[in-house]
């Protein structure tokens, strides 16, 4: 799935996509839990294909949850409210940063996934934030953020 850019990337090695869909995810989630640790690990289904972890605690609490079954997963998530993963599908949900792989995020259905990351660029949290980052990797163009519905091509800052 991380090969995928759906057009931005249209001339690059399959390689080079990849390095950049999974650095856009996994650098800001190194930062956000780096100096926290593993507070919970969780199995939210009975046959635990679904893992949740939690670091850190309270407001500076860091959530991945990683769907590592063979089929979707539907859970509920703060920012994204009713997420459906796919198969390797992921969602992250940090103070100042946010990320999913997902059929199903903020009202907004993907059929064949999507990958999108969220990041406050003022170290506000994400949900107050003046300018978030968001970057587009592949599936459906459009998000949901705060009430209303963004085109991003590839990556944009957004405004409250």
């Amino acid at each position: 799935a991380f090969v995928r850019s759906d057009g931005w990337a249209e001339g690059l090695h399959s390689t080079d996509v990849f390095i950049k869909n999974t650095h856009e995810l996994l650098g800001p989630l190194h930062s956000a839990t780096a100096h926290h640790r593993l507070a919970r690990l969780e199995f939210p289904t009975p046959d635990r294909a679904v893992r949740r972890a939690v670091y850190g605690s309270a407001a500076d609490a860091v959530a991945v949850v990683a769907n590592l079954g063979r089929q979707d997963a539907a859970i509920e998530t703060n920012l994204g409210g009713a997420v459906v993963l796919p198969p390797w599908g992921v969602v992250v949900e940090a103070p100042r940063f946010a990320a999913f792989y997902a059929r199903r995020w903020g009202g907004q259905d993907y059929p064949d996934g999507a990958l999108f990351t969220l990041q406050s660029l003022d170290d506000q949290p994400l949900a107050s934030s003046r300018q978030v980052r968001v970057f587009h990797g592949f599936g459906p163009a459009t998000i949901t953020w705060r009430g209303r519905t963004w085109p991003i091509a590839r990556e944009q800052t957004i405004p409250p």
